[in-house]
């Protein structure tokens, strides 16, 4: 999940996010899958693995909108562009 701070809400926006990684991370994943220290594990690379709607490509203004958060009415704009996908 992609969170988006909501200003003003004090809660996110969460975008579900496919990323592919390579077999090697993705089975150490799965392996850690019960672990309760799994936060532990280093990031793996990664590479965006679905088209994201509302953003015709993550840029630098959608990565400033994830670090410091939208208004609520930018969150109804990109439900409603769901709705009418």
């Amino acid at each position: 999940m992609l969170p988006i701070p909501i200003r003003g809400e004090g809660r996110d926006c969460n975008w579900g996010i496919w990323v592919e990684v390579n077999a090697f991370d993705f089975k150490t994943a799965w392996d850690r899958s019960d672990d309760t220290d799994q936060a532990g594990e280093p990031p793996f690379p990664r590479v965006l693995a679905n088209s994201v709607s509302f953003a015709a490509e993550i840029d630098h203004a959608f990565a400033q909108e994830q670090r410091d958060g939208v208004f609520p009415e930018r969150r109804l704009e990109w439900l409603m562009q769901r709705a009418h996908a």
